[in-house]
């Protein structure tokens, strides 16, 4: 009697385009407080060309609207004097509750997270209503600089799209045609985001042979 033959498992060998493909990975930059996302800080931005001249005028706005605010208090204090117990009473109360909206309106802000999501087309990327889309192909460098250097010169550009929310050693850049676009990863991720460039870099260089071969 005749054993049957034991079948032998069939390997199904991975083309070159699907050996090159990159894992979907998404990246977080955390919230944190920034006085230009305040209440005065968001209405300024909203009537700004750009993020440069936004951050410009809210502080020159925010400046102006605190130094009326202690003139306008030294001038009630002026007419007011000599006060009485009631009336020293309901100033101290009236500068409080300026200080607290003052706060409220021009110092308290939130700038939110930045959530990043790397696949085999590219980078997305958002932040609230801000959004940006780059592609592989669309970038000539990633560099990784001292954020020294990204406050003293790419920071004062006005095409520069920077999502830094934290203030860590260095940052990635991203050599976007028409924009640098900067992000405020922690180092491991923006190690881990270089990676995936060069590895898309590698695998459409490996096509592209395999294609000329």
């Amino acid at each position: 009697m005749q054993l049957p033959e034991e079948k032998k498992p069939e390997f199904r060998r991975l083309s070159n385009e699907t050996a090159g493909r990159l894992l979907k990975r998404t990246f977080t930059i955390a919230a944190r407080f920034h006085p230009g996302r305040s209440l005065l800080g968001r209405w300024v931005r909203r009537r700004s060309p750009d993020h440069r001249s936004g951050e410009s005028t809210y502080l020159v706005a925010a400046v102006t609207l605190g130094v009326a605010i202690l003139i306008s208090q030294y001038l009630t204090w002026a007419y007011l004097y000599p006060m009485t117990a009631a009336t020293q009473t309901a100033f101290a109360v009236a500068q409080v509750l300026l200080a607290v909206c003052y706060a409220a309106v021009a110092v308290f802000g939130r700038q939110r997270a930045v959530h990043i999501t790397a696949d085999d087309d590219g980078l997305s990327i958002r932040r609230g209503d801000e959004t940006a889309s780059i592609a592989y192909t669309d970038v000539r460098g990633v560099t990784v600089l001292s954020s020294e250097l990204y406050y003293t010169h790419y920071a004062r550009y006005a095409a520069t799209q920077a999502f830094v929310n934290r203030i860590y050693p260095t940052v990635l850049l991203l050599e976007v045609e028409g924009r640098p676009v900067v992000l405020g990863l922690p180092p491991e991720d923006q190690l881990e985001i270089e990676r995936m460039f060069e590895r898309h870099a590698a695998s459409t260089t490996s096509r592209s042979h395999v294609g000329a071969a």
